[in-house]
């Protein structure tokens, strides 16, 4: 039981160094490329009304949702 243990933890560690490996040449290899700043026109939806803190507000739509506090925190 113990050698099948062994052989197990082996090839788990392999598979790991392998991974790594990899990974760590793909990364370095691929300069970090950002998007740039762009403006963003309003669109024809609007919310408005006074806010209070402690209130959940969600809005969904077609393609997209908004869900979060009126304090700020949104997803």
């Amino acid at each position: 039981m113990a050698a099948t243990m062994r052989r197990t933890l082996c090839c788990v560690l392999s598979v790991a160094a392998i991974f790594v490996g990899s990974g760590e040449t793909a990364v370095a290899a691929t300069p970090a490329v950002s998007i740039p700043k762009f403006e963003l026109a309003p669109g024809p939806l609007e919310m408005s009304e006074r806010a209070s803190p402690r209130r959940f507000i969600n809005a969904v739509g077609e393609k997209s949702g908004l869900w979060g506090f009126e304090d700020g925190l949104l997803e």
